[in-house]
């Protein structure tokens, strides 16, 4: 059984390693040797902090040893409490979400841009839980009660489409953008507080049946909303680059490949819609009224 299960993440592995040399060579061509240095960097050290700051937050909520709330069946090398897919998914998915975004909106403000990255997030999100958890790849260690994705926890849609706020988005003003020194702290407090209200998953009230996790999942967005019509403020213009569009083909065709192979039903076949939703995106944009006609 586990040599079936590493031979079966083969293929998953080396679509993986592809999609990392594509947006290594895009980054470098696009922002040059300093910023993906950066990036790559960054994104580690988010990673790694995120997985070993969850852990320490369940130990606390549940009072149990220190484990994050998935569990990665048989990892092969554990890097400081997490591994390298999630890495290398944590930099797959921000970088791909930046450069899909910029191309789409690159009329609109570095706002918009994260937001419509963190959606693209929560996208390959869907697509990639259902499949890993069809395909026993690792599982969730809690009972997050009813999801409307299915088998997929609906916490961890949203906690994906949250790297696009905690991690990309400082690293934009940061690196990408000009910005002042208010817009930076603020960036970089999200990620503390996303942290922080995940303690914080009680009812307000019996009247008032909502938690303040909730309550601080939906103001993010909103805020970063509510910038992107206060603030112009714009990137230099990223020349467009076919690099990004393979990545995201070879996604779809990696996990439509898994789909077939573990014979899932129809319904599994739904949780890739919005990725290809944003490839028809990436091929005309006219297809965008029909994209958020779906949302």
């Amino acid at each position: 059984m586990e040599k079936k299960l590493i031979i079966e993440k083969i293929p998953f592995m080396i679509s993986t390693l592809f999609v990392l040399f594509f947006i290594i060579k895009d980054s470098l061509k696009t922002y040059g040797k300093n910023k993906t240095i950066a990036f790559f960097i960054t994104g580690i050290i988010y990673s790694i902090l995120r997985a070993n700051i969850i852990s320490f937050l369940m130990h606390i909520r549940h009072n149990i040893e220190p484990v994050l709330p998935y569990e990665i069946n048989m990892p092969v090398i554990k890097i400081f409490g997490t591994t390298p897919i999630e890495i290398s998914g944590w930099l797959i998915v921000s970088y791909l979400g930046l450069r899909i975004s910029q191309f789409l909106l690159k009329d609109l403000n570095i706002f918009f841009h994260i937001l419509l990255s963190s959606l693209f997030i929560g996208s390959v999100s869907f697509a990639v839980e259902t499949t890993a958890i069809e395909g026993g790849w690792w599982r969730w260690n809690l009972i997050l009660g009813n999801s409307i994705f299915g088998k997929v926890p609906s916490m961890g849609i949203f906690d994906w489409s949250f790297v696009g706020f905690e991690f990309l988005f400082p690293f934009v003003l940061f690196f990408i953008v000009k910005s002042n020194i208010w817009l930076k702290i603020i960036s970089l407090l999200i990620f503390p507080l996303h942290m922080f209200f995940h303690l914080k998953l009680e009812f307000i009230s019996n009247s008032f049946p909502i938690t303040l996790n909730i309550i601080f999942h939906i103001l993010v967005p909103i805020f970063i909303l509510i910038l992107g019509f206060f603030y112009k403020l714009k990137g230099d213009e990223e020349n467009f680059s076919i690099l990004p569009l393979i990545s995201l083909i070879l996604i779809l065709i990696t996990l439509l490949f898994y789909n077939i192979y573990f014979k899932l039903k129809f319904e599994y076949f739904l949780s890739l819609l919005p990725l290809i939703f944003f490839f028809l995106l990436n091929i005309n944009k006219k297809y965008i009224k029909y994209f958020l006609l779906f949302l």
